[in-house]
């Protein structure tokens, strides 16, 4: 017995992407597990109503932190030579700085416009935070992504913790100061800075980050060969980010902020599995089914290998949640927040695909098939909107949580099957 465990510890070492999973997965596991010690006393210091103006400005955010980067991100992972890599992360870097200063310029020249739109007086007055947080999110983007080509996975996983650990005890520490949300807002933006300049000493030190290397003639090159991404990915990901936010977005209209800040909670609690397991996994996947295609023609063996893991590892507590998240929600987070509860039980078969088949569907990028990717997500914009409306018109809140999850799920069905099919194709 003793000979079987030692022969399977060495080839566990011997196996580089196990080794990286593990410590993937062991420091977000860390992080995540400090989130979740410090939600319940969030939860308790702030009102459904403050989580759901901040939700709605998370939802905002994301969807316009689309454009930040034209979706040239990929091209950092994908590209086979460093200094293509490098040029292309000052591309994403250059791209994000000139749209965040295009939002602030458009918030501060067209500010009474858009509070006219804007129903939601609590939203309005965060507006001018909108542009830096894109800026801070999406350069924290491109060098995650740096530290990922390179397999700089230390890195990312203190990002990972301080970012759990910041965010949180800013909030809490200043929900005893401010009576309102604004603790909520302040502990994203520190959270976000203390994040960056993390990553930037950190890989500084080892890389070389500064203009001089910078060849704008490559750069130009690179924006312009590969216009596919900005063309189709950016329409992709604008779509996916939307359906993602449209409950919030469409919860707040006929429901209100209080609604949506029981929503955004079973979201936030749901995803905690996807960060855990998806996201470590993910991460090495990515950077290792792109080295396998273009070193061996095909990246079959590690999607199925990542898919096993991603069930075997998921099956457990996707269960335990589906069957007492109201009952879990109540014992953490009070009374209050026992709907939240609800509303996840109603989710987790959507969450539960998402977990299997959102970190491997990267091989639609590896295999360059934008355009199908961006008709599926057509579809998803269309049904979701079509599922929602119609039940959210009528008042039943829950009745259009549960179809826009099943119809989610058949997606992300749909997308695994493709994806495994791409695998096959050897180039």
């Amino acid at each position: 017995m003793k000979e079987v465990v030692t022969s399977l510890v060495k080839k566990f070492y011997k196996s580089e992407f196990s080794v990286n999973v593990f410590k993937l997965f062991t420091g977000t596991s860390i992080a995540q597990l400090i989130g979740i010690a410090l939600a319940p006393v969030l939860y308790r210091l702030y009102e459904p109503e403050s989580f759901g103006v901040f939700a709605l400005f998370v939802a905002v955010s994301s969807v316009l932190g689309t454009f930040s980067t034209f979706q040239y991100l990929q091209l950092v992972l994908l590209e086979r030579k460093n200094d293509y890599a490098f040029n292309a992360l000052w591309l994403c870097r250059l791209i994000n700085i000139v749209f965040s200063l295009f939002v602030l310029f458009a918030i501060l020249l067209f500010s009474v416009f858009i509070e006219n739109w804007i129903t939601n007086e609590l939203f309005a007055k965060w507006l001018l935070l909108l542009p830096l947080t894109i800026f801070l999110k999406s350069q924290n983007e491109i060098f995650c992504v740096w530290a990922n080509r390179c397999k700089e996975y230390n890195v990312l996983v203190v990002n990972g913790i301080i970012l759990a650990v910041v965010t949180p005890l800013v909030s809490i520490s200043l929900a005893y100061i401010l009576s309102d949300e604004t603790g909520l807002f302040l502990g994203l933006i520190l959270g976000q800075i203390v994040s960056l300049l993390v990553l930037t000493f950190k890989l500084k030190r080892i890389y070389k980050f500064g203009f001089e290397k910078i060849n704008f003639g490559t750069i130009k090159i690179m924006a312009i060969e590969n216009k596919k991404f900005p063309l189709f990915l950016m329409p992709t990901e604008i779509i996916n980010r939307v359906v993602n936010q449209l409950p919030i977005f469409l919860i707040s209209k006929f429901f209100g902020v209080g609604a949506v800040g029981l929503y955004s909670l079973a979201i936030k609690m749901l995803e905690i599995p996807l960060r855990f397991i998806g996201n470590a996994i993910g991460n090495v996947f990515r950077q290792r089914a792109s080295q396998d295609y273009v070193e061996l023609g095909t990246c079959k063996r590690v999607f199925l290998k990542t898919s096993l893991i991603l069930f075997s590892v998921s099956a457990c507590p996707v269960v335990l949640i589906g069957l007492f998240a109201p009952e879990i929600f109540l014992f953490v987070f009070g009374s209050e927040w026992m709907s939240a509860g609800v509303y996840a039980q109603l989710l987790i078969p959507m969450i539960f695909f998402k977990l299997i088949a959102s970190p491997v569907s990267y091989v639609f990028y590896i295999y360059k098939k934008l355009k199908e990717d961006f008709i599926i997500h057509i579809y998803m914009l269309i049904s979701s909107w079509f599922i929602l409306s119609f039940f959210y018109t009528k008042g039943h809140l829950e009745s259009g949580i549960f179809w826009f999850a099943m119809n989610y799920s058949m997606v992300y069905i749909y997308q695994w099957i493709r994806s495994y099919r791409f695998t096959l194709i050897k180039i």
